[in-house]
């Protein structure tokens, strides 16, 4: 009995240019292209810049995707002293080749003044080289004037950390988004004109009530804010918060707000500020805190009870320095959304934490700045009781051990992601459970979804929220045919296609050529016309010629790349229409032109003829004149009764030098003895062919031996298929001798009926490249034959196709598998069995 089937090595289905038909690919066990490049791309994507350049000579296939990933690059003190250690403009110039799909440059890491002398030449050399290029990320630097008006246009996010720097080079910057400033007269013109409008992001450090008329300008052109930090805010005046407070509360769009403030003495001020706030930035997410008081001893709980204004409130950061009181948290149980929580009290006991569990019972994340070593087994038992937390971070400053050991009653908290969030620039812990789908990436998810059919991905919809964003946006090909459009006629055939349309916003191919039922064909027009109005991105379309095709062709025609004539009646005038087609099909050359003798098609990719003879010669000769671009042939050439004809047909074949797969069918009658003379002709001529398929009905032994014989013209040859061999006489010998002209030969597929299996006795010495060979052997195969074959030195995949085994067993293909030195797959299909052996090793 054959060996149970062990997991094989992964055998990736490529799809050649030159062909639909999906061919295998085969790989090493412990070759990393075992795995498609967007898969090894993904995982190479977690590696750091450094590592990548490292990793970059493992293997092909890591050269061509370890930087394809890399869309985001940060310059900094460090990364540029090794720059200056070599040739600066040459290094980066080659960074910005092997790294072409850098969309952002962030060099705000570049603080010493010596180096921040060549920012502009490194800005310049990654502008030029980089196509892709979108953002900027940096600082302001003196002579930046100079600059600036070349790659204004491109920064988007600036800090001013020079507090006597001239900012009038911000006028350069129209797409500039995120602005971080030490004061705000920085963004006005000295004539009192705004600089920057309709920023995202914007930060002050220094701010005053002299400001005040300042900050209403700016807050008034930049409506569009969603992110606002106030920085060493110093015992700010009653008229500084008030006006502050008003301002702020002017944004109807923000998410996320940062105040630093210093309080001089425990007023109800800051607690009005914060509840006007609230009460009009109903949109806020995320608040943070930092309260420090001159006085150390007096805390206004007020402070804290403004909270319950803030009822969308998701994170909050409270960092009190200086307080004697106890604090009281109570007032969090207003805000019914919040999921994380960091403390950072000067003084802080485990009272604190006594009734959070009820005050925040979706709490999932918790930080505790732990100064004075307040926590002990009461705070941990405060911290257990809370329903939802996954997350516990302690900022622990002592011996960690007693902790450590007090710890070991919370269990295992659940997985942690660090992900970036969407208002900041630093990395925010993001919680997801163990066995949860979302603790990967949503790019790794539509990859592993991706392999599931268009049928599995309508039932998985459901699984989770990620699947539901990623299961379709994969889908950039549907195949429509009889089946699909027998269950949609089940429910409303246009909502349920629409449907489809508007779920994969990503289609860019339709292939429709399985519509055969007459009467779903009658469907056609009607489903092309629906996903072309909804599908944007829709490029290909593959279809069969349909009655009353010329109504709808002229509107779907641009799109059509690929059509299939299947009826020998049909009309074909509508292909005038089919601007870019570059696949066609069809039964007879007469139906690629019109009643005048107009040829309908030209400057096609492939083209297949089913039907060719002698009567064709001057229209095959008209359509190659025009079509001199084809790549791919597939011609059925029957009843070649002369000698001439057939040079004829073979000439005009050999015109055809961009031509890199060719499958002749040849019906010869007559024992035709020059053979070899038609296919030389095609063979020299046509260089670039690099598939062959050879289809011949011959009643001569001679006829066989001459066509293997011209094989020698064809060099370049990587894949070989020999089939319909059939003979008359049984057993004759021919020889594969020519075949060692080919020496790229790493796929042959080969039918043995009616020859001596002889004819492989020597194939390892002409074709030591052989990765993959196909026999149809009838009862011709025996242990003869598999010594032979064992002598191949490179093949890893043996097929074969025949009705009987002549005898053999299991043990000899086993024996097979062991004896070859690198065959891992042999395969046997006939009489409705399919069996497989595995080389486990």
């Amino acid at each position: 009995m054959e060996r149970e089937l062990t997991q094989m090595m992964a055998s990736l289905e490529t799809t050649d240019g030159c062909e639909d038909r999906q061919q295998p690919k085969i790989y090493a066990k412990n070759s990393m292209d075992r795995f498609g490049d967007d898969l090894c791309q993904l995982l190479l994507s977690y590696l750091s810049f450094e590592d990548r350049f490292r990793c970059e000579c493992v293997s092909k296939q890591f050269r061509r995707t370890v930087f394809g990933s890399v869309v985001c690059i940060e310059i900094n003190d460090r990364f540029m002293q090794q720059m200056l250690k070599t040739t600066l403009i040459e290094t980066l110039a080659t960074i910005a080749i092997k790294c072409p799909n850098i969309e952002t440059i962030d060099c705000r890491g570049i603080e010493t003044e010596k180096i921040r002398e060549h920012i502009p030449e490194v800005l310049a050399i990654f502008r030029d080289n980089c196509l892709n290029l979108r953002e900027i990320y940096c600082h302001l630097w003196q002579n930046r004037g100079q600059t600036m008006p070349t790659i204004g246009p491109l920064v988007t996010r600036i800090e001013v950390m020079d507090h006597n720097i001239d900012t009038q080079s911000l006028t350069h910057c129209h797409r500039l988004s995120h602005l971080s400033v030490r004061h705000l007269s920085q963004v006005f013109y000295t004539s009192g004109q705004l600089m920057a409008k309709n920023l995202n992001t914007f930060e002050l450090f220094n701010y005053s009530y002299e400001d005040y008329h300042r900050l209403s300008a700016f807050v008034s052109r930049n409506q569009s804010l969603k992110c606002v930090g106030f920085y060493e805010n110093r015992r700010p005046s009653e008229e500084t918060l008030t006006g502050l407070s008003a301002q702020l509360s002017r944004l109807p769009q923000l998410r996320r707000l940062t105040l630093s403030i210093e309080i001089p003495v425990a007023h109800d001020l800051l607690a009005d500020s914060l509840r006007t706030i609230g009460m009009n930035c109903k949109q806020l997410e995320r608040l943070k805190l930092h309260l420090s008081h001159t006085d150390s001893h007096v805390f206004n709980r007020k402070t804290l009870d403004s909270l319950r204004f803030c009822h969308r409130l998701k994170r909050l950061e409270l960092r009190i320095d200086a307080t004697d009181d106890e604090i009281v948290l109570d007032p969090l149980r207003h805000c019914k959304r919040l999921t994380h929580l960091e403390l950072d009290f000067f003084n802080m006991t485990a009272n604190v934490l006594k009734d959070l569990h009820i005050n925040c019972p979706r709490l999932q994340y918790l930080f505790i700045h732990d100064f004075h070593s307040i926590i002990d087994a009461e705070c941990l038992s405060h911290i257990s009781r809370l329903p939802a937390l996954q997350t516990l971070v302690i900022d622990f400053y002592n011996n960690f051990n007693g902790l450590r050991n007090m710890a070991q009653q919370l269990t295992q908290m659940m997985a942690s992601l660090e992900t970036t969030d969407g208002c900041e620039d630093r990395q925010q812990a993001k919680i997801y459970a163990k066995n949860s789908m979302d603790r990967f990436g949503d790019d790794l998810c539509a990859l592993l979804l991706s392999y599931l059919s268009f049928e599995d991905r309508v039932r998985c919809e459901c699984v989770s929220k990620q699947f539901r964003r990623t299961v379709f946006g994969s889908v950039v090909r549907i195949d429509i045919n009889d089946r699909l459009i027998e269950q949609m006629l089940k429910t409303t055939l246009i909502e349920t296609l629409a449907t489809i349309a508007i779920k994969c916003p990503n289609i860019e191919t339709i292939d429709c050529r399985g519509m055969w039922s007459k009467k779903i064909r009658e469907h056609i027009p009607e489903v092309l016309a629906i996903f072309r109005d909804n599908c944007h991105h829709l490029r290909h379309i593959y279809t069969n010629l349909w009655q009353n095709s010329g109504q709808t062709m002229p509107t779907i025609g641009p799109l059509v790349t690929r059509i299939d004539v299947t009826n020998d009646y049909i009309d074909t005038q509508s292909l005038t229409h089919c601007h870019r087609l570059s696949h066609l099909r069809v039964n007879t050359i007469d139906q690629v032109f019109d009643t005048s003798g107009q040829l309908l098609a030209q400057n096609l990719h492939k083209f297949e003829l089913n039907c060719c003879s002698d009567n064709y010669y001057h229209r095959l000769s008209a359509f190659v004149a025009h079509n001199l671009s084809l790549k791919c042939l597939d011609i059925s050439y029957h009843k070649s009764e002369t000698r001439d004809s057939l040079m004829e047909i073979c000439g005009q074949l050999s015109q055809l030098t961009q031509l890199r797969e060719l499958n002749l069918v040849l019906e010869i009658i007559g024992g035709q003895n020059l053979l070899t003379d038609s296919l030389r002709t095609i063979g020299v001529n046509c260089k670039q062919l690099k598939r062959l398929s050879l289809h011949f009905y011959a009643d001569s032994t001679q006829c066989k031996r001459q066509i293997l014989d011209s094989l020698r013209y064809y060099r370049r040859l990587k894949r070989l298929r020999l089939t319909k061999f059939h003979m008359l006489l049984a057993h004759i010998h021919l020889s594969l001798d020519s075949l060692s002209d080919c020496k790229r030969l790493t796929h042959l597929e080969m039918n043995l009926m009616g020859m001596d299996a002889k004819v492989l006795i020597d194939c390892h010495k002409h074709c030591p490249r052989l990765q993959y060979l196909w026999i149809d052997g009838n009862q011709n195969i025996d242990t003869e034959c598999l010594s032979h074959i064992s002598r191949l030195p490179a093949l890893q995949t043996l097929v074969f196709h025949f009705i009987g085994f002549n005898g053999l067993s299991d043990i000899d293909f086993n024996d097979l598998l062991s004896r070859s030195p690198k065959l891992k797959t042999i395969e046997i299909n006939g009489n409705n069995i399919c069996k497989f052996y595995v080389n486990s090793k």
